[in-house]
């Protein structure tokens, strides 16, 4: 088994699972010997932490209505699984993330068009989307580490918030004003058909995405009450958004 690179004397583990999307060998073979050796080096606490969501009885009939090809986040029901298994009397918890707000800075950055305005593709289709500030991630594990009296053993889903693309598009527009940002009403479909590595798992992602998924804002706001809405996040980031329009 390859070795981790747990730090020696490290009483506490936070593993973010974090790939490309055919990544999804790499993170297992990353991520399980991290768990797998956790216990034998008297760690006392074990949080796992990526974006996923995983599969059973509550999503088995909306998946069978979409063309479903997950195979990141299988991954990651893998290694969380592992981990359980694994755990012993070592504390463990599953840290869900949501979408990145960060995301719009590189990977879904705004588009501009022919006629000066700028859009988001995004395929939600009218559906709210949980997001945050992957840098707030560690404020919340901070907390579920320094309670494991009340977050031990525990699933837990994080967000700040959970809002439409179009709204997304709203606070970019007060902003980054007077610049015009627009939904592009991109649907999965048309993302599935762009022929990108990984189109059409990333298609089926917010397939699921707009089904619903589970996470708690205001647990959230409790575990990091300085983690960052949409809004925070612009305002925060206003020069890196203008240098890449």
């Amino acid at each position: 088994m390859p070795k981790s690179n747990i730090s020696p004397g490290a009483s506490r583990v936070n593993n973010l699972t974090v790939e490309n999307i055919n990544g999804t060998r790499s993170l297992c073979k990353n991520s399980v010997p991290v768990a797998a050796i956790s216990p034998e080096n008297a760690l006392s606490s074990f949080i796992k932490s990526s974006t996923f969501t995983k599969f059973g009885k509550l999503y088995d009939e909306q998946l069978d209505q979409i063309n479903v090809n997950f195979e990141h986040f299988d991954s990651k029901t893998r290694v969380e699984d592992y981990m359980m298994e694994k755990a012993g009397s070592m504390i463990w918890n599953s840290v869900r993330m949501p979408a990145y707000f960060n995301n719009f800075l590189t990977l879904a950055k705004p588009n501009k068009m022919d006629d000066g305005s700028y859009v988001l593709a995004v395929p939600m289709e009218g559906k709210p989307m949980y997001l945050m500030d992957v840098e707030d991630l560690g404020g919340c594990t901070a907390s579920i580490f320094n309670e494991p009296e009340n977050y031990g053993g525990k699933i837990i889903g994080v967000a700040t918030e959970c809002i439409t693309i179009g709204e997304f598009c709203d606070v970019l527009n007060k902003v980054l004003a007077p610049r015009v940002f627009k939904d592009a009403k991109q649907t999965a479909d048309q993302m599935a058909k762009l022929g990108f590595p990984g189109a059409e798992e990333m298609a089926s992602m917010f397939r699921l995405y707009q089904k619903g998924i589970e996470r708690d804002i205001n647990l959230t706001k409790k575990l990091n009450p300085k983690a960052k809405s949409w809004k925070e996040f612009v305002v925060s980031h206003k020069v890196d958004f203008e240098s890449i329009l």
